[in-house]
């Protein structure tokens, strides 16, 4: 199982909450995916079957590490189930901003905690994704879309999709998850039984390749 986080954005760079919000990547991210797939192929990898999420910037991450491969051929599943959590209110506001704001604590704890939610994004925001074209016409279950999530939630809708989905296609395959820091983090936190107290010191770096061996 290879996991991959997206490249990195200019909203990356600027330090913003990105959540749902399709950012693309920053001309730095697609010369870290890049090296994503070289680091691959030097390490005689070779993909059969992508899963990543609705969000561009983790579709053009895996688009830009399989062309690296020469293996745009193969299939690739896009499923809402695999975006970054849902940051709520605070979505595409600065992280520096919101720390001043509300204090380090209160920072620490809507961005890292495992149970805690943002504040909700109303039904009526831009940033709300149930008011998003896109969701609104494929996902059936659009009303559903949240409006915040803490990772746990992230984790509801991520771990039985790989349970239920990825871990069946995984026997005799390579696959790579090309994704967001919360729903990797999440996922890391279930593949290497990280305590939830200790989650929030998960780091992932944008377009590392990481090598999960199933045996």
């Amino acid at each position: 199982l290879v996991i991959l986080r997206h490249g990195k954005t200019e909203h990356n760079k600027l330090g913003l909450f990105t959540g749902w919000e399709d950012a693309g990547l920053a001309p730095e991210g697609r010369a870290e995916a890049s090296l994503a797939g070289r680091l691959l192929r030097a390490h005689g990898f070779e993909l059969d079957m992508v899963y990543t999420s609705w969000l561009s910037r983790a579709i053009e991450t895996a688009w830009i590490t399989l062309s690296e491969l020469d293996s745009l051929w193969i299939p690739i599943v896009k499923t809402w189930r695999l975006n970054e959590r849902m940051y709520g209110a605070l979505t595409g506001l600065s992280k520096k901003m919101i720390a001043q704001l509300h204090g380090e604590d209160q920072f620490r704890e809507w961005r890292r905690s495992y149970r805690v939610r943002p504040p909700r994004a109303s039904s009526f925001s831009p940033q709300y994704p149930g008011n998003d074209d896109r969701y609104q016409r494929y996902l059936v279950m659009a009303r559903k879309v949240p409006h915040t999530e803490s990772l746990k939630d992230c984790m509801d809708r991520t771990i039985p999709y790989f349970e239920e989905v990825i871990g069946p296609s995984l026997e005799n395959r390579t696959v790579l998850i090309a994704s967001s820091e919360n729903a990797i983090r999440g996922l890391l936190m279930k593949l290497c039984a990280v305590p939830e107290d200790r989650v929030n010191e998960v780091e992932i770096p944008t377009g590392l390749p990481l090598i999960y061996d199933l045996d």
